[in-house]
């Protein structure tokens, strides 16, 4: 909770992603019909203090160094990204920097891709590692915070709560649109307050198309959702 407080993530987007994209509020997307921020309970905004508040309630103490220790053991974290992504670096850079003002040691490391998805998903060698996902058209995040979803899923950490299991298997044994997304709300209260993972933002993407193409119209879901009306001039 404090490293999430301690990042200024809208700065992040406006200066990594060049504004495109939104800080995340709980873990729904903000496309999804089950996306409810107003009912989220932990918002996590920007706030050093925060923090730092946590992390003395925590014991851990700021040192003569800048870094904080608990029990002759300093508050230092190795950190795992992918080369694939430039963004990613530089995510790390200023994770790096943004958590060193609140006295955590933070040791940025990055690899190529393939090791990279080995590492987390094989050996799971890291303490915290940042990577892109993106959601299906239906809001059920089994794979990422059901207890059965490690080690086959997206559940590296080993996340188990069986209230979130049960609120997972309820909200995909209704159609019922509204009571999905009052489960799905419920589901993200408990994650927010646990915080197995911190969903940091959503972010959105350009793309170009050559004047060309016709009939092709932009989907937020998939891009090549109606490919085959597509037509293309001759010259």
């Amino acid at each position: 909770q404090a490293l999430l407080y301690a990042l200024d993530r809208q700065a992040m987007i406006q200066a990594i992603y060049f504004g495109l994209g939104s800080v995340a509020v709980g873990t729904m997307p903000v496309l999804s019909w089950a996306y409810n921020p107003d009912a989220i309970t932990l918002k996590y905004p920007f706030d050093t203090k925060k923090a730092g508040d946590l992390l003395d309630g925590a014991d851990w103490k700021m040192g003569s160094d800048g870094i904080r220790a608990k029990d002759g053991k300093k508050l230092s974290i190795n950190f795992w990204t992918s080369t694939a992504s430039q963004q990613f670096v530089e995510d790390s850079q200023v994770m790096q920097q943004q958590w060193k003002k609140i006295g955590v040691d933070m040791k940025p490391n990055t690899e190529e891709w393939n090791a990279f998805i080995d590492r987390i998903t094989k050996t799971f060698d890291f303490d915290i590692f940042l990577v892109g996902f993106s959601w299906d058209v239906d809001p059920d995040q089994t794979a990422m915070w059901a207890t059965n979803s490690y080690p086959s899923g997206f559940n590296m950490g080993k996340y188990s709560n069986p209230k979130v299991d049960d609120l997972l298997k309820q909200g995909l044994a209704t159609t019922d649109q509204a009571k999905r997304k009052d489960l799905y709300t419920q589901m993200q209260n408990i994650l927010m307050e646990d915080l197995p993972n911190a969903v940091l933002f959503f972010t959105k993407a350009i793309q170009g198309v050559n004047k060309r193409v016709h009939n092709m119209f932009p989907n937020a879901v998939s891009n090549t959702f109606n490919a085959e009306q597509w037509w293309v001039d001759a010259s």
